[in-house]
């Protein structure tokens, strides 16, 4: 029996993936939060530390206040943030590889899954994203050059 986590195979999914902005408002249920959270955890890290933090907004009035802050916050079901200590190997930037391989499997898994969505990097409003998801100080949520701090999915059916 085919069960709601039952989804397209590797190949067909990185070669079918788009980016999708315009989305139903149909809710996505929770378990597929999960599995996709799941997802993210088996991206490689550098040296497996794995620090990053991940914080999911489903809340409709959440993620209206988060609107003039996240492009398309408001829009989407559900916004994942995926963030990370910005103390950690800022040389070599292992940190913002560890976040992208996170944020492209939970992208494949969404869109095997019937989901559309997006990676945005763009914040335009810092101040307003921290106190909205309580950031804490050592992490950081927004994009200056190249200096890719924070990364987040929007999703929606």
């Amino acid at each position: 029996m085919a069960s709601a986590l039952d989804g397209m195979d590797v190949p067909t999914a990185i070669r079918t993936r788009r980016t999708i902005r315009k989305w139903t408002d149909r809710p996505v249920a929770p378990e597929v939060v999960n599995e996709l959270l799941e997802c993210a955890l088996w991206a490689p890290s550098a040296c497996n530390m794995q620090l990053w933090d991940f914080v999911v907004i489903t809340d409709h009035e959440t993620r209206q206040r988060l609107g003039p802050a996240v492009p398309h916050a408001d829009t989407a079901q559900i916004v994942i943030f995926i963030c990370y200590n910005s103390r950690f190997s800022q040389g070599s930037y292992a940190n913002i590889q560890s976040a992208a391989a996170a944020v492209m499997n939970m992208l494949l898994r969404a869109h095997s899954l019937g989901l559309g969505g997006f990676w945005q990097a763009t914040i335009t409003d810092r101040t307003l994203l921290r106190e909205i998801i309580e950031m804490p100080p050592d992490v950081e949520g927004d994009r200056k050059s190249t200096r890719l701090n924070s990364s987040h999915v929007a999703l929606s059916r």
